[in-house]
């Protein structure tokens, strides 16, 4: 099945390619990284989760089909977490407050290629505007999955607000835990264990970039090493969290006043 391709151009992150597939935009993830400053998109998709990403057939500017690397909303989020550059940010403001918002006001993509076949077309007129009563109903559907995604768009928010690694304890006050008490949950989530002093990452975790170690120097003859995460890791933590029933206040208090 052919899907059109929507282009989204902005002078700071360039040309970035959104797919519509079953009522939900997929982003070309080349495009992403290009505009986030990431070089290796074949390395940052192994760091997704398999439904965040997908091969589909896209025709480039020759006419070729090729398959291409695409991403889900989930994916992208993952994708810009992973960039260490200053425009992450403002890139991902741009996607929510730009780029969703037309998708989803317009429906239909109104590209020349489909201004033209409805012009010349009273049948093809005919779908598409069935189509747009169609997307109507859908939209109603998106806007309300956008009230329930609100909660975790701030609480990204948060995570892209803090650049630096940090401490298991910030983590934990977002979930109204004391540092003790979320290393056991995690402990019992089956994500780390404890090598003596210092929290570990079991063999599944390890490698992927979600922590990262630094060693304090206590005297001459001792040092200690403290466990701290990275913003790749409190987004994994978020998400293995929420699927075990564990939200932050912060999304809690939003839940209650919704």
């Amino acid at each position: 099945m052919e899907h059109p391709i929507q282009i989204f151009e902005n002078e700071a992150f360039g040309r970035v390619r959104v797919m519509e597939i079953n009522s939900l935009p997929w982003w070309v993830l080349k495009d992403v990284c290009a505009a986030l400053g990431l070089n290796s998109p074949h390395k940052v998709a192994e760091r997704l989760d398999e439904d965040e990403r997908n091969q589909i057939p896209v025709i480039d500017g020759i006419g070729r089909n090729q398959l291409t690397t695409m991403i889900n909303e989930s994916g992208l989020y993952a994708v810009i977490l992973r960039s260490d550059k200053p425009k992450a940010k403002a890139f991902r403001r741009w996607i929510t407050t730009e780029v969703l918002p037309s998708i989803r006001r317009h429906g239909a993509y109104l590209t020349e290629d489909t201004l033209e076949k409805a012009l010349r077309s009273s049948s093809f007129t005919a779908e598409l505007l069935n189509s747009l009563l169609m997307q109507r109903e859908e939209n109603t559907v998106l806007r309300e999955r956008i009230e329930v995604l609100t909660p975790k768009a701030r609480y990204y928010d948060r995570i892209l607000q803090s650049r630096n690694a940090v401490q298991v304890s910030v983590i934990a006050k977002d979930y109204g835990m004391t540092a003790v008490s979320f290393n056991r949950l995690l402990h019992e989530l089956g994500i780390q264990y404890k090598l003596g002093s210092t929290w570990l990452l079991y063999q599944p975790y390890a490698g992927k970039g979600y922590t990262c170690s630094r060693t304090y120097q206590v005297n001459e003859e001792r040092s200690v090493m403290h466990t701290y995460w990275t913003q790749a890791g409190r987004l994994f933590l978020y998400k293995m969290l929420k699927e075990n029933g564990v939200i932050s206040l912060m999304e809690d208090d939003d839940a209650a006043n919704a």
